[in-house]
């Protein structure tokens, strides 16, 4: 299963709209929510804010699922009404393009305490 996690900035001015379409998305359409996830393949999407010292912001994005590396571009492309709500949103408030090419993270460590899941995880190197 793939798994992808990307920082994304959010500017300080957006904060509460972000909180907002978070609540929206996780509350009264978190229906709609999990249908897009399943039609891209996804089993697992997380997102955490991150504030930082300076007083900006940024989000936590965990994508996991078989088709976790091609969501950004799929969600993106779609003509399926809560997908063009998710992208619309995603970009008014963080200020990126969904449909550009999404800088993916390179992991350099995963550390598992069960010895199995352990040897089955590759890490990047630097």
């Amino acid at each position: 299963m793939a798994s992808h996690a990307m920082m994304v900035p959010l500017p300080a001015e957006n904060l509460e709209d972000w909180k907002t379409f978070a609540m929206e998305a996780a509350g009264p359409r978190r229906r709609e929510l999990e249908d897009m996830n399943r039609r891209h393949g996804l089993t697992r999407h997380a997102a955490w804010l991150q504030p930082h010292p300076d007083g900006s912001y940024g989000v936590i994005v965990l994508l996991e699922g078989p088709r976790a590396d091609g969501f950004h571009a799929a969600v993106a492309s779609s003509s399926h009404a809560f997908d063009r709500w998710f992208t619309e949103q995603v970009q008014r408030v963080h200020r990126i393009d969904l449909s550009a090419v999404v800088p993916s993270s390179t992991l350099h460590i995963d550390a598992r305490t069960d010895s199995a899941e352990r040897g089955a995880q590759e890490v990047a190197r630097a």
